[in-house]
């Protein structure tokens, strides 16, 4: 017996089920369906974040009104009133809810009389402040196929959504992103590398003694293309005496320079062979040269070490007064900075 009334109960339901759906495809069929608007709005005070049917002349649209307290956790209102009026040309129906259904949320609704472009007000009022939120350039449509015809474009867009109910049962609070000067500081270690290829090794040259004139560089100065970085001196020193060496150049230069424009004037009237000749000029041109390499540079404080690149002092094996010897005095250069940070 009991099987027999439960399947008959199973077949009654799936029959008034099969009515059911039947009935609603019947519905979608007759009227076409309106997609709710909805808004996030904000004041000094308080956010709103409303969903609501668009506003028919002669039908009561209602309205799921969330509001939060804004402060360094956003919080639902939970007691309080609030009244919802259109504004505008046309005189509107208003309505008041007395206190929220539930934490954070009013239920609200409007039946408008008068078609035409409204704003949409909100008035707060709380046991510890009032506030207003308003909506601009609501429609209020003759008809649904007009509405239909006419959406209106919410400002709900692409967002992450994070349901009210949620972020009032947790510390949650946002704000609005906006450029300002950045001041924080982030203390770490790391090590400053020059980028690959931007790195200069400045040799000493010559030996002698190092002088850093009026501007004594330091590791992390700043160098320009061209300065000098330092200068050697041969004051002092017995052996490869910089100085000597450059009056010897000199002299030697000089010397071979004039055996070769005498030798010029010997080989036009054959006084010499051009093997002779030859022999000179190769003499006179070697002195040339090498007068050149220590003359470059040269001046009356000794020899001047440029830096060829514009950048910074890595390091400087070499102090004010030391002696170098055997090309080991150097210092490193790098014009550009890459950081290296280890936490």
């Amino acid at each position: 017996m009991n099987k027999v009334f439960i399947l008959f109960a199973c077949i009654t339901t799936l029959f008034v089920g099969c009515n059911s759906d039947k009935q609603e495809k019947n519905n979608d069929h007759g009227h076409a369906h309106i997609d709710p608007l909805a808004y996030t709005i904000y004041s000094d005070q308080s956010e709103l974040f409303v969903e609501f049917k668009p506003l028919v002349v002669g039908e009561t649209s209602k309205f799921a009104a969330h509001f939060t307290k804004l402060g360094e956790n956003f919080t639902a209102i939970e007691e309080g009133s609030v009244s919802l009026k259109l504004i505008g040309k046309k005189g509107q129906p208003s309505f008041k809810s007395e206190a929220p259904s539930s934490p954070g949320i009013f239920r609200l609704k409007l039946k408008p009389i008068n078609t035409g472009k409204y704003k949409l007000v909100f008035y707060i009022n709380t046991k510890t402040y009032s506030d207003t939120i308003t909506i601009e350039n609501v429609i209020v449509h003759p008809n649904e196929k007009v509405a239909l015809a006419n959406p209106q474009e919410s400002n709900i867009g692409e967002e992450i959504v994070y349901l009210k109910e949620q972020a009032w049962k947790v510390e949650f609070a946002n704000v609005k992103v906006v450029k300002q000067p950045f001041a924080e500081i982030i203390k770490t270690t790391g090590h400053i590398l020059p980028a690959q290829g931007d790195e200069v090794i400045i040799t000493a040259k010559n030996n002698g003694i190092i002088t850093f004139g009026n501007n004594k560089k330091l590791i992390g100065s700043a160098v320009n293309a061209g300065e000098t970085m330092f200068s050697i001196t041969g004051g002092g020193l017995t052996e490869n005496n910089i100085d000597n060496d450059f009056k010897n150049a000199k002299a030697s230069f000089e010397k071979n320079k004039a055996d070769y424009e005498r030798a010029q004037n010997l080989i036009k009237g054959s006084v010499i062979s051009q093997k002779e000749f030859q022999e000179i000029e190769l003499r006179y041109k070697n002195a040339q040269i090498n007068y050149n390499n220590m003359a470059k540079n040269y001046s009356s404080n000794g020899k001047k070490i440029i830096s060829p690149i514009k950048g910074f002092i890595k390091k400087l094996t070499s102090n004010r007064g030391s002696v170098c010897r055997n090309w080991t005095t150097h210092c490193k250069c790098f014009s550009k900075q890459k950081v290296d940070i280890k936490s």
